[in-house]
């Protein structure tokens, strides 16, 4: 199984601005914002949660719990608070809030001391440390120039958060991240090549050291021998590690990268080398900095879950303001996802290739579910059904030896063994082709979408294609189309992922800005505000139901005074204040529809009826008569004032005298019977 390379955790999310064709939200001309999880770090999505893992050493603490460890689980008292005060919490408030305790198979993982409410905050965090390019920018582009030269395994961005970690940081805070989880031990047993590389670029060795004794700096004096030379590396480590210790042998200030250090000890590769895998599993990505990364103690012992209990967001100073996603009681797990929207929506197969990079295969309560929601095919046998696909994992290997499909949901077959195979080898195959998808070559979408159905039902990639079409639809102004496509992706987020959360909400608040924007593209006097321009009732209903799903999702998510919640408010607001078209007139019968009422019981006979095929019509037909007829009456008697003598109606229709009176006639036999 391939390894790939975990990183730094999403941060806060992305706003891309676009323009719209007429804002229904905060007024006449803004940009909507579209928001999502983008940003791709070294080939990963820079995730959106902490560096600590799911199962076994996976992303989790060390088992030395020091002073980020004992002293928490020590504290008692404590808990979360619904007010969104920019105020970040202290050390001891955080310890009165959680606790860590030891889960076997997982490491220390972090609990609640009380029970908390869905949207409660939790903690607020400071950072250890920021790590940004521009706090030292000669660093920085010392250590891009060394990437050019030759790539590094790791982005420069981890190297030069390493680096300005040990120089800057505190003797205090520098135990805490020696504390970090190091999944994998052989990974800090020795400087990789890498760092050996920087330290003979960057000249992080003393200079012009006397030689003194073997094996000492006189192995060392040369940069060039610390990076290859005559010696073994495990030799020049030796005598890097004694030169640091004991300084035996400086006849100067030890320099790094230009900069003197006066009598302080020197970076040694060994320090080097497992602060830079504490960046790499334990950082997230900085939230406006794209070569940025913030490091926390308490958040980096929440444990991954596919289905977290928490959410989170950037504070003031970066802060973290972890906040409850579901109801929690006193003593529960607190977990947070690893990775971003784009990749939760997918299926277990996906998520777990992307959480490789964090050294472990996550078994979470969503993972181990015998029926993926996200992984459905078009059952084979039955042609409507849909039967899905599930990777089952060996757990005293972690290998992924079988994928099971479970029984169609319509007819009840399963899928042979030996069909599997090929329809994973074509699921692989849409995989790679909607890299190649663009949502402005809608003849490619229509070709590639006209295909994908015969083989996905309720599949990610359905999700995918439906979400390039509706924004393809969308720029080109057909909105009806749009709003289809758009409809298959919400419901498929909701059957696929109902927690709160970003993609969701944004989802919801997308919906109705279709619908503004179809009613606006429809309306007759296009110049007129925005605030004057009717709209149609039901429109009107549907609108203000997506803009309130949308705010309270981001209620919960972020609070009621993030910008984010109180976009969609606005929005809300807006939609309330509009007036609505009138309520068109009934259409007027005429006498050949009236008929002589039966005595069959009908009921909810005003409600409408479903379309029927064609050849039910003539039926349908009969019904509707019927239901005419023993429609309650529901206009006044009185007809003074109108002319023709016609009466008008409460929801202000017309009907003609003749039609009325056999009405009357109707309703007065339907109450003697």
């Amino acid at each position: 199984m391939k390894v790939k390379y975990g990183g730094a955790r999403d941060g806060a999310v992305e706003v891309a601005s676009r323009t719209t064709v007429r804002e229904l939200g905060s007024g006449r001309g803004s940009h909507h914002q579209q928001r999502r999880h983008q940003r791709e770090q070294h080939g990963h999505r820079v995730q959106a949660s902490s560096a600590s893992g799911d199962d076994g050493p996976a992303g989790r603490q060390s088992e030395s719990m020091g002073a980020s460890g004992d002293s928490l689980s020590q504290s008692v008292g404590g808990g979360g608070c619904m007010d969104d005060t920019p105020s970040n919490w202290s050390d001891e408030q955080i310890d009165r809030a959680v606790e860590v305790r030891r889960v076997e198979g997982k490491g220390r993982c972090l609990f609640t001391r009380r029970a908390l409410a869905p949207g409660t905050v939790v903690y607020k965090e400071e950072p250890l440390l920021v790590a940004l390019p521009s706090l030292d920018a000669q660093l920085w582009d010392k250590l891009v120039k060394v990437n050019e030269d030759k790539p590094l395994e790791l982005p420069p961005i981890w190297h030069f958060a390493a680096l300005y970690s040990l120089q800057y940081m505190s003797q205090r805070d520098l135990h805490k991240c020696f504390d970090k989880c190091i999944p994998d031990p052989d990974e800090i047993a020795e400087p990789s090549p890498d760092v050996l590389r920087v330290v003979e670029r960057l000249q992080l060795c003393p200079l012009d050291a006397s030689p003194t004794r073997k094996g000492s700096a006189a192995s060392i004096s040369s940069s060039s021998k610390l990076a290859g030379g005559a010696r073994r590396k495990d030799d020049q480590l030796q005598a890097w590690v004694h030169l640091c210790e004991t300084g035996e042998g400086r006849t100067k200030p030890w320099t790094c990268y230009g900069y003197e250090l006066g009598s302080q000890t020197p970076i040694h590769p060994l320090h080097y080398q497992k602060m830079l895998i504490v960046w790499r599993y334990n950082s997230f990505g900085h939230h406006t900095e794209a070569e940025g990364l913030v490091l926390y103690n308490r958040t980096s012992l929440m444990a991954h879950s596919c289905a977290a209990s928490c959410c989170w967001l950037y504070g003031d100073n970066d802060a973290y303001v972890l906040r409850s996603r579901v109801a929690l009681k006193e003593g529960d797990e607190l977990t947070i996802s690893y990775i971003g929207d784009d990749d939760l929506i997918k299926s277990t197969d996906m998520r777990r290739e992307k959480l490789l990079g964090w050294r472990f295969i996550c078994r979470c309560d969503r993972c181990v579910m015998p029926r993926d929601e996200a992984r459905g095919f078009r059952c084979p046998n039955c042609n409507i059904g849909t039967t899905t696909f599930q990777d089952v994992v060996d757990d005293s290997t972690d290998v992924e030896t079988v994928t099971e499909a479970t029984p169609c949901d319509t007819c009840g077959s399963v899928i042979a063994p030996n069909a599997i195979k090929s329809y994973t080898t074509v699921e692989s195959l849409y995989n790679k082709r909607l890299d190649e998808c663009d949502k402005n070559d809608l003849e490619d979408l229509h070709a590639v979408w006209t295909e994908a159905v015969k083989i996905f039902t309720q599949h990610w990639i359905i999700a995918h294609l439906a979400g390039l079409i509706c924004e393809g639809l969308r720029d080109v102004y057909q909105f009806d189309e749009a709003i289809h496509f758009h409809s298959i992706k919400l419901n498929y987020l909701r059957k696929v992922m109902p927690l709160a959360s970003y993609t969701l909400a944004w989802a919801h608040e997308e919906s109705a800005d279709l619908c503004g924007y179809k009613i606006e593209q429809e309306s007759s006097e296009p110049d007129a505000p925005a605030t004057q321009t009717p709209i149609p009732m039901f429109s009107k209903l549907v609108m203000e139901r997506a803009y309130e799903d949308a705010r309270a999702l981001l209620l919960l998510l972020c609070g009621e005074s993030h910008h984010y919640t109180q976009a969609a408010v606005r929005k809300l607001d807006h939609v309330h204040s509009l007036p609505v078209h009138p309520l068109p007139s009934p259409p007027a019968s005429t006498p050949s529809e009236a008929a002589e009422p039966d005595n069959t019981t009908h009921t909810n006979a005003s409600a409408p009826s479903p379309p029927l095929p064609a050849e039910t019509n003539h039926h349908h037909q009969h019904h509707q008569q019927q239901q005419r007829q023993m429609t309650p009456l529901t206009y006044h008697t009185q007809s003074h004032g109108q002319p023709n003598g016609t009466t008008t109606g409460d929801a202000g229709g017309v009907c003609a005298p003749d039609v009325l009176g056999t009405r009357l006639a109707a309703a007065a036999q339907r109450q003697a019977w």
